[in-house]
């Protein structure tokens, strides 16, 4: 089911079209995407996030606030272990 925007575009399917080919290209561009849902109750919003997600364990479904924030600390714990120090 799709609606029209203001500006005539056809949400719904152009949006989920829009979201899956930005996440592929991000992904083959060797860029790690991390996602989550906070209080989704769709379905396919949240199949369409962990489909995005560059590995299962990169997606995360937060109910409260505290369970995002963990996902969150964890994501920045995986970035300050896999950085690479550069000097001269």
């Amino acid at each position: 089911r799709s609606r029209r925007l203001p500006n005539g575009d056809v949400a719904g399917y152009q949006v989920d079209n829009n979201l899956d080919t930005l996440c592929s290209a991000i992904k083959n561009a060797g860029i790690t995407i991390y996602t989550t849902a906070f209080n989704i109750s769709s379905t396919n919003v949240e199949t369409r996030l962990k489909n995005c997600a560059s590995k299962p364990e990169y997606y995360s479904k937060s109910t409260t606030s505290a369970n995002l924030a963990t996902f969150f600390n964890g994501i920045g714990e995986q970035v300050r272990n896999n950085m690479i120090y550069v000097s001269n």
